[in-house]
């Protein structure tokens, strides 16, 4: 019981920073169209 519960957290967690990463990665991705479009 006790160790599932600590892998389950684990597994948030790491799709947690999963999502954070990707919403990072996305957003530079948009900023750099964004810069794109400006600089042209």
């Amino acid at each position: 019981m006790k160790f599932n519960e600590i892998m389950k957290n684990e597994e948030t967690i790491l799709l947690r920073k999963k999502d954070i990463f990707n919403n990072l990665k996305k957003n530079e991705y948009y900023n750099t169209k964004k810069v794109w479009k400006i600089e042209k």
